[in-house]
């Protein structure tokens, strides 16, 4: 995984045989209200060039201990801190729950 890199990188961070582990910061997201944009997550990423004109395959697993109200893991496809698409769990009311924004 030597071509990938961190915006916002979190702290007590582990890379070990394909498997990325940290503790995130509190009061970190990705979010465009109405009101404000959050992008301040954790953000591991590589960069990716589409060859063909219909697009670019990405999945992930993610595997999570959410405790906390809003606690999330997912995948993020970004062009830029205001264009990007995002989908994965978030923990909502001590369940999780798949979301996408």
């Amino acid at each position: 995984m030597s071509s990938w890199n961190w915006l916002n990188p979190p702290s007590g961070l582990t890379i070990s045989e394909g498997r990325v582990s940290f503790t995130t910061s509190p009061k970190t997201d990705y979010w465009h209200p109405p009101d404000r944009v959050a992008a301040n997550g954790h953000f591991h990423y590589t960069q990716a060039t589409s060859p063909f004109n219909y697009g670019v395959h990405v999945q992930c697993t993610l595997h999570g201990d959410w405790k906390t109200q809003y606690d999330q893991a997912g995948i993020m496809i970004r062009q830029s801190p205001e264009k990007w698409i995002k989908a994965g769990v978030e923990y909502i009311h001590g369940k999780p729950y798949l979301r996408h924004v």
